[in-house]
């Protein structure tokens, strides 16, 4: 009897969240050469989340058996024909993997530039 039996499992999960806001509000009232002026707002954001799970394995068995039942003038080995000779060997191997990854960034860019003039 030789059984071998292998379990295995993995599991990888990840996720990524990006919440961005850029707001730029120039704004400018009056007579002549009045204005808001120049504004600007910019925005850069990278994000990333990476979850790896693996598993390996490797079972060998090996047996060697013999048995010599002689010719029963020596004593030996004398059992004739009823004798009996048995080998077995069982293996298992079990393995399990979890990985999880998350990432959350949140921006928020806000310029404001007013200008009142008369």
């Amino acid at each position: 009897m030789a059984t071998e039996e292998r379990e295995q499992d993995t599991d990888a999960d990840a996720g990524a969240y990006q919440d961005l806001l850029n707001t730029s509000v120039p704004v400018g009232f009056g007579g002549g050469d009045e204005s808001g002026g120049s504004s600007s707002a910019s925005q850069d954001a990278d994000n990333a989340a990476d979850a790896d799970a693996s598993n390996d394995s490797t079972t060998t068995q090996d047996a060697d058996q013999s048995q010599d039942a002689g010719d029963g003038s020596s004593g030996e080995g004398s059992g004739g024909s009823g004798q009996l000779q048995t080998l077995g060997q069982l293996a298992f191997t079990g393995q399990s993997a979890d990985a999880r990854g998350w990432a959350s960034q949140q921006l928020i860019t806000t310029l404001v530039g007013v200008g009142f003039g008369g």
